[in-house]
């Protein structure tokens, strides 16, 4: 971002904290682009339904890009159902180790596909490899990314052990994100292939488990891990509710939720 605010001769601001002031700072500085990862975007939308003033000040914004992480369509939703079309929504993928990857354009039809981050940038190449192999949430096969490109870096600095890990001899990165790519050229990531969680043989993505519990209305956030007590690993989920007095009754509509049926208690 940094640098192609330099290309461009865009003013750019960077804030040290991102909190309640935001929204303000939009209209002070009079801010027409923002990119946020999906747990800023959660407050942004709690911001803009709690305090009008806020959400006045945030539709100064023409453009929000949205990286960093899986965007639950649930929250998309959420986004959308309060600024509409303005600002624009709009996802994106890259790496420390490459930069910007994919996204999508302005203009481009497919632009509110949220379970897409878009499509390659010039001069990228992406293959879906053989390892960390799992299935999306969509019933397609996914595993991890590698790309290769003139952007990609040459190395850590003084690290050539993790270097060699993250570098193939043929120049390609191993981005450590599982995903897939669909016939029309459009990225889909399903987590970080360090975070898959391997569950009686099964593996189960933790954003999948979150995207899930996400539709709740009584989820304000959520956040799914591996727990290791045995050889096995176990999910679990830390939430934050919108409940004044969380009970078990709760939990296990919950936990009936991410099963895929009904709780009847």
């Amino acid at each position: 971002m940094m640098i192609n605010s330099l290309r461009l001769g865009i003013t750019s601001y960077y804030l040290k904290r991102f909190g309640d002031a935001f929204p303000h700072l939009v209209n002070d500085y009079e801010i027409t682009e923002a990119m946020v990862v999906p747990s800023m975007l959660v407050t942004l939308v709690e911001q803009a339904s709690e305090d009008i003033d806020a959400k006045a000040d945030l539709q100064g914004l023409k453009l929000v890009l949205c990286a960093g992480a899986p965007l639950a369509e649930s929250l998309r939703m959420r986004f959308l159902s309060i600024f509409y079309d303005t600002p624009k929504l709009i996802q994106a993928y890259g790496t420390s180790e490459c930069g910007w990857l994919s996204t999508f354009g302005y203009e481009d039809p497919d632009v509110d596909d949220a379970k897409s981050v878009g499509r390659l940038t010039d001069a990228i190449q992406i293959r879906v490899s053989d390892e960390h192999v799992t299935t999306s949430p969509d019933g397609k096969k996914a595993a991890e990314l590698w790309v290769k490109g003139p952007q990609v870096m040459s190395g850590y600095r003084n690290d050539p052990d993790l270097t060699a890990s993250t570098l193939t001899d043929d120049g390609w990165l191993k981005t450590g994100d599982v995903g897939y790519i669909d016939d029309t050229g459009k990225v889909f990531l399903v987590d970080r292939a360090k975070d898959i969680i391997k569950v009686d043989g099964h593996t189960v993505a933790p954003f999948e488990i979150e995207s899930v519990l996400s539709e709740s209305p009584e989820v304000k956030d959520v956040a799914a891990l591996a727990s290791q007590k045995s050889e096995d690993e176990h999910p679990i989920v830390f939430i934050e509710d919108s409940f004044s007095k969380f009970d078990k009754a709760q939990g296990r509509k919950m936990r009936d939720q991410i099963r895929g049926g009904d709780s009847e208690e």
